[in-house]
């Protein structure tokens, strides 16, 4: 089927005309055309009905004009307010923590000091209190971000097994003695 409408499409090509004439009756249009004069500037000849092109600065000016227009009805980037739902979260786990903290320190013997471990259990606490203060003030502010959650919880534990291993010292121990 396909080549009998390939054949039919090349014999209606065959005989189509090689060259196509309009009729006598446009040709006066077309004449008149050619023999128009072309403007030779921009300023001379224009055509009365197509509109006039304006300088480059206007479109320039106006597109500034509007700018200034609107740039001060622009909403401003005020930050969006802190979430305050989960501050007594917060307050609550910190109040825990430190009642946890307290019972330990007066549970405790400090064994650490008597045997010679002050310095380095006095250093640990005070970098991981330090830590903690500084990660609940960012937590604080954005109570949102699950990595400072994490990473507060975290700190809050080491320091109680700090607390917790400084209490299973040894009471005799010098600090060149292993554990």
């Amino acid at each position: 089927m396909t080549s009998t409408a390939d054949e039919r499409l090349d014999k209606l090509i065959a005989n189509a005309p090689k060259e196509l004439t309009p009729p006598d009756a446009n040709w006066a249009t077309i004449a008149a055309r050619l023999d128009r004069p072309q403007p030779t500037t921009a300023g001379e000849d224009r055509n009365e009905n197509r509109p006039r092109r304006l300088p480059w600065y206007v479109p320039t000016a106006v597109a500034a004009a509007l700018l200034l227009a609107l740039v001060p009805q622009l909403p401003t980037d005020n930050p969006p307010e802190a979430d305050n739902s989960l501050l007594p979260l917060i307050e609550s786990i910190e109040l825990a923590h430190r009642q946890e903290v307290a019972s330990l320190a007066e549970s405790s013997s400090n064994a650490w000091l008597r045997v010679g471990y002050q310095e380095p259990v006095e250093a640990g606490l005070k970098e991981l209190r330090e830590a903690a203060r500084l990660i609940l003030s960012s937590l604080k502010a954005n109570p949102q971000d699950k990595q400072l959650w994490q990473l507060w919880l975290w700190v809050q534990r080491r320091e109680i097994e700090l607390l917790t291993q400084g209490q299973r010292l040894p009471a005799g121990a010098t600090q060149g003695d292993t554990l």
